[in-house]
């Protein structure tokens, strides 16, 4: 909403209300105000709670300096005192001539302030952008009550309605009711055929959008295009004030056989009329397709059926959730069946379209007279090139899902005619024969039992078997249910507001405990879609609900779960709340200061880490921008699941076209399994519970196969040799893999080069791997050990389990492969070098190697492998023996060799980019030197694609050769990547320019090359590493982004603190500005590594004056102190925005006095050494200038309202 209006001197925009606007709005309310909307608006925790739970809040501000001059709330029921909004509609009908009105084109307008020598202008723009907002809204209200005078800028708007001549309505006269009406507001349109003369109307208007249809057809093209009307095409013109002000042209030259290809339109019957011969499902044991493709949830809940239905000839409601709980290859053949239709097609398209800006909510006033040109079409279709944003047209109809087999690059969007009919209802499902029309409506639906379940406990006690309130709406349509909708009172609140940011989304304090509801159950026909919002709007309003929940399980969900769900059709309109990261309480100590159950546990909804998404009242008509852009990403790295989630939680944005190409598969399908899941170094970044929460299966396209090529001229890459998968922009972030190897002795062939490999230890294997050699890389690799060992017994074998490679992820694995119950003793460690030096600690890789020694784990370094079964190993054969020749020293005499009986190899040699990957990059002529080569936007040598993560180095001509991404934190560059692709296609973001931080070699100062001014991003997050080692021993490195340090050059520098107890070994390392920089943990007693982690980056002075105390001696055991009740405030998620609050306070305190950060700017600016007197005089400002106690305040502040989370701690009125 960015509607831009002179009024005098004064041009305002409008846009939509924040909570920050409160302040400056109570500037503007005065007697008039207090006595129209209420005596408590004059404070400001009412008008939080009016914006927070109004359905549209609009402010004006004054462009040039952003001052707030005016604003306005509008809700769809009255406010006043009695009357029942779930009711408003009679008792407005019985005291005035509201025939006209419903809930569906009627707003009230709640409160209104504005700046007086303005009001009467903002007024009149406030109500015109109300209106243009809300396109379905013809009426807005205003309730006066009695005996007070209308205040004059709204006077000069509103006029009273027409009163009834009903006796009992005068004798309860509770207010005055006013009305506006659209039309004084916004001119009619008159919609009509066009004619030639309209040309000279419509031409500039044309040429104000794109001058292509001018250079192609000439200046008299719309008047060549109207006189070339017929039977098949039709031209509209829309007339306003006596000027067209719009066109649309019309065909029913439709290829709907080219569209059933491309689209998903079976639950629209094709297009088609229906005919006996029409072949809907595919034949039996069809051929399958590879590789598997996975169509997002949000698009699986529109519904499908195999049966019309004749009132609105469409098909009945049914969901595609059926489709994912089938087995897999029947659901691959039916994604990719195309039926065949014989009828005759049953659609018109729209060719051409254009209208005025400003009547633009208009745009719908079209399709009436449309519908009335071709009587004998039902559907209205048109498409758009992906990067065309959607417009208030496209708004009205429903986008269909594109098949993987799409050969035009078009967006389709269709509307059935039934979506005129504007009488839809919304009402409790108590009448009679309810029942069976639901059952009807839901029968093709996977979850129709528990749909028809939720329905007769409502029917029978109003709730569950857990005593749960429960409601059951429908939508009716011409008297007919269209639609069902199961709520259920939102009984884990608590638990919520704990363990997702709702508070993203909502001001938490202002909802009652009893405003909260969760969705089970919402349905809508197919034709009706895009009234789902309104749909909500009313559920909303006759339960007194302000916010609706709804979880999403993993695929592995008991049936017990995930049958109390169906997939909904509003999952569109809903935003994705982030989860956040809990504290890992120490309950033994904190006893009852521990955070309540409620808090901590679920009672009904949430028993098993889930997603969630949310809409609230004030969410409802806030329009997201579409992208349609098709954005494809490579590898599901952390990097590109980074890149994903800060898509997906776009709360504004709505990406249609998101798609993860992978040869496993989304991460976090499987069930967690503590074994599998320890199998792999932990990054930290994502778990179990973080990928449940992302539920990537709700917002991408996941295709399980490998990129082969890519088409650069043609934008499209090659899936498993012959899927062909288009793109807009490619995002590559394969990382690297460690990958199949080759013995030495071993002939290796390259199908892609046509040539021998010359023998090497790095080769890669190109045959079919042995069925027991594994490289691990993902859950699912390492699911396939554990299936292996299962089926083989391989703990009840003698033969060794060799481990090619030693480095941390070896380590996980021998652990957990003793775990499993293999005997330690029949572990045998070969490797070329001992990658442990990684681990940067002289003590930490002792103790690892002692407890090799200790669990009598053989571990040979500097040997490579020579052959398999005596050289006579063939693809498909198991491994039963290994050869590893000892790489040749300045010492050795002669060839030293070692041949081991095996049945299992762990190959963790080396990590490299996939092979198949880079040949794929090589032969598309993107640039690669050792690795894929980026500029500082992660732009490869093509503008369409872009890479990053470990994939990836930066061009020589940045002189940078030692830094990459490698260096960094993954997850922090997948969201640096993310931005870069919003600022593109956000306009909140386009301008956006945050605080560079960059690094220059040393080389680059003494070069006058040109690109000496290009400097690299650096990143702040710590790399985190954290695995459970032999011998039980628990272990994390927290450490600084950025080129490794020596451990004996970081000891010298500054301070290094270490404990050493039997719980374990402690060290954290201080950077010169006396911050942690690296902390290290190695115990055989598991520890709250979660909570650690957040300590990097803390002064010490944080950690209860830590230096200090170490120094002293009062700190014997960091494990004991970092457990302490007094820190949890530290591992608390929003720690982070209290400490920048601090510093803003710092800053700038906002009691006119000078700020400490201005006193210490003074002195350095004299001598860039701080004195003791002057550090004494910034202490001492810093006490007597109030900013200290605005900074005890704000954590008063923190404290109180994050009392949930940390109980804890003492609030003043407990003292």
């Amino acid at each position: 909403m960015s509607n831009k209006k002179l009024h005098g001197s004064l041009i305002t925009t409008a846009r939509r209300t924040e909570a920050t606007d409160a302040k400056e709005i109570l500037r503007y309310i005065n007697n008039h105000t207090l006595e129209l909307f209420g005596p408590n608006c004059k404070e400001i925790g009412t008008i939080h709670e009016i914006i927070e739970k109004s359905i549209l809040s609009i402010t004006l501000e004054d462009q040039n300096t952003n001052r707030v001059i005016a604003q306005a709330c509008f809700n769809d029921y009255p406010n006043v005192y009695g009357v029942n909004p779930a009711d408003w509609e009679s008792w407005l009908n019985i005291r005035y001539d509201a025939s006209k009105n419903t809930p569906l084109n009627t707003l009230f307008l709640h409160f209104f302030a504005s700046q007086n020598e303005f009001s009467i202008s903002c007024a009149q723009e406030i109500i015109k952008s109300a209106f243009k907002a809300v396109p379905e809204c013809h009426y807005i209200l205003l309730c006066i009550p009695i005996n007070t005078v209308q205040e004059p800028s709204l006077a000069s708007m509103f006029n009273e309605m027409k009163r009834n001549n009903n006796t009992d309505a005068a004798k309860d006269p509770k207010c005055i009711v006013y009305v506006t009406n659209r039309e004084n507001h916004i001119p009619v349109l008159h919609i009509r055929d066009a004619n030639v003369h309209d040309n000279d109307d419509l031409i500039p208007l044309f040429n104000s959008c794109t001058d292509l249809l001018k250079a192609t057809y000439g200046d008299f093209y719309v008047a060549e295009l109207i006189e070339a009307q017929n039977e098949q095409n039709k031209c509209l013109t829309a007339e306003a004030e006596g000027f067209g002000i719009g066109f649309m042209a019309l065909t029913t030259d439709v290829n709907v056989e080219l569209l059933n290809e491309c689209f998903e339109l079976r639950p629209f019957h094709g297009l088609c009329v229906p005919h006996p011969n029409d072949e809907l499902t595919p034949v039996a044991n069809s051929d399958n397709y590879e590789p598997v493709i996975k169509h997002k949830l949000s698009e699986a809940g529109i519904m499908d059926s195999d049966e019309l239905d004749n009132e609105f000839n469409t098909e009945q409601s049914g969901s595609n959730q059926s489709e994912y709980s089938s087995n897999k290859e029947a659901r691959i053949q039916k994604e990719n069946y195309v039926p065949k239709y014989c009828g005759e097609s049953n659609a018109f398209s729209i060719q051409l379209f254009c209208i005025e800006e400003k009547y633009d909510s208009r745009s719908l006033d079209f399709l009436p007279k449309a519908f009335d040109l071709f009587p004998d079409k039902d559907y209205c279709i048109i498409t758009l090139p992906q990067n065309v944003p959607e417009f208030s047209l496209i708004q009205n109809f429903i986008r269909i899902t594109p098949r993987n087999t799409n050969k035009i690059n078009q967006e389709l969007y269709l509307f059935h005619r039934a979506g005129l009919i504007k009488s839809l209802k919304v009402r409790s499902a108590l009448k009679s024969g309810d029942y069976e029309s639901i059952e009807k409506l839901v029968h093709n639906i996977s979850s129709k039992d528990s749909i028809l379940n939720d329905l007769q406990s409502y029917l029978k006690s109003r709730k569950d078997a857990n005593g749960i309130d429960i409601d059951v709406y429908v939508a009716e349509i011409m008297n007919r249910i269209v639609g069902v909708a199961v709520i259920r009172q939102e009984d884990d609140i608590e638990y919520l507001r704990s363990n997702f940011n709702i508070e993203n989304f909502i001001m938490f304090n202002h909802h009652k405990r009893d405003q909260h509801g969760h969705i089970n159950h919402l349905a809508l026909i197919p034709i009706f879609s895009f009234l789902t919002k309104y749909f909500i709007r009313e559920i909303l309003r006759k339960s007194s609900k302000t916010c609706l929940y709804y979880p999403i399980y993993p695929e592995y969900a008991p049936s017990d779960i995930s049958e109390r769900y169906s997939l909904i059709t509003a999952m569109n309109y809903m935003v994705p709340v982030p989860r956040r990261k809990q504290i890992d309480y120490n309950f033994s100590k904190l006893g009852v200061n521990a955070p309540s159950d409620l808090v901590l546990k679920s009672r009904h909804n949430y028993s098993m880490p889930c997603a969630l998404n949310m809409i609230n009242r004030k969410l409802l008509l806030e329009p997201k921008l579409v992208v349609n852009l098709r954005i494809v990403v490579v590898g599901a790295s952390v990097v590109g699941l980074s890149f994903l989630e800060k898509l997906i939680f776009s709360p504004h944005l709505r990406f249609n076209n998101l798609t993860l190409v992978s040869t496993t598969g989304a991460p976090g399908t499987l069930p967690p399994d503590s074994l599998r899941d320890q199998m792999n170094l932990k990054s930290m970044n994502y778990d179990s519970e973080d990928y449940a929460a992302l539920s990537l299966r709700s917002w991408v396209n996941i295709i399980t196969g490998k990129m082969t090529w890519i088409d650069r001229r043609r934008k499209h890459i090659v899936i498993n040799g012959h899927t062909q998968l288009p793109y807009d922009h490619l995002i590559l972030c394969t990382g690297e893999q460690y990958y199949h190897l080759a013995p030495l002795d071993l002939k290796v062939y390259n199908p892609y080069t046509k040539q021998d490999i010359k023998s090497s230890p790095s080769r890669p294997l190109f045959d079919e791997p042995p069925e027991n050699m594994f490289v691990l890389n993902s859950e699912v690799e390492a699911e396939n050990v554990l299936q292996f060992m299962e089926k083989y017994k391989i703990e009840q074998m003698k033969e060794s389990v060799v481990v090619y490679g030693l480095d941390l992820n070896a380590l996980c694995a021998i652990q957990t492969l003793i775990q499993y119950g293999i005997s330690p003793s029949r572990f045998i460690v070969v490797c070329d070098k001992n990658s442990l030096n990684e681990m940067n600690n002289p003590y930490v890789i002792e103790k690892v190697m002692n407890a090799l020694a200790e669990l009598d784990i053989k571990v040979y370094e500097n040997y490579q492998m020579l052959n398999w079964n005596g050289n006579k190993w063939t693809s498909g054969d198991l491994v039963r023996s290994i050869s590893f020749k000892k790489s040749p020293t300045q010492n050795d005499s002669g060839s030293v060799y070692l041949d081991v009986q095996c049945c299992m190899i762990l190959c963790y040699y080396k990590k490299d980019v996939d092979y198949i990957t880079f040949t794929a990059v090589n032969k598309c002529h993107l640039v690669y030197d050792g690795r894929l080569v980026i500029d500082n936007d992660f732009h490869t040598n093509d503008s369409c694609i872009r890479a990053a993560g470990k994939m990836t180095k930066f061009k020589r001509s940045y002189y940078v050769d030692t830094w990459s991404h490698a260096c960094f934190n993954q997850k922090e560059i997948g969201q640096d990547l993310a931005y870069r692709i919003l600022k593109l296609v956000d306009p909140l973001l386009i301008n956006d320019e945050p605080e560079p931080n960059y690094k220059s070699d040393s080389h680059r100062l003494a070069n006058n090359d040109p690109s000496d001014n290009v400097l690299i991003q650096l990143y702040k997050k710590p790399n985190v590493y954290y695995a459970i080692l032999p011998g039980g021993l628990y272990y994390l490195h927290v450490t600084k982004p950025g080129l490794t340090v020596t451990y004996k050059e970081e000891a010298q520098e500054n301070d290094e603190l270490v404990t050493n107890t039997e719980n374990g070994y402690f060290r954290i390392h201080l950077n010169k500005h006396k911050c942690v920089q690296t902390i290290t943990c190695l115990s055989k007693k598991k520890f709250n590594a979660s909570n650690y982690i957040k300590l990097y980056g803390f002064h010490e002075q944080y950690l209860n004056r830590l230096l200090t105390k170490f120094n002293q001696r009062n700190i014997k055991d960091f494990y004991v102190y970092f457990n302490d009740n007094w820190t949890h405030a530290l591992y608390h998620d929003r720690f982070d925005d209290l400490t920048q609050e601090i510093r803003d306070i710092s800053i700038n305190p906002n009691n006119g006095i000078k700020s400490v950060y201005d006193l210490l700017n003074e002195f350095v600016d004299k001598d860039l050494i701080l004195t003791k007197d002057q550090r004494e005089k910034i202490i001492e400002h810093f006490r007597n200038s109030g900013t200290r106690s605005l900074v005890e305040k704000r954590l008063l502040s923190y404290l109180n309202y994050n009392y949930s989370n940390l109980p804890m701690y003492a609030k003043p009125d407990m003292v």
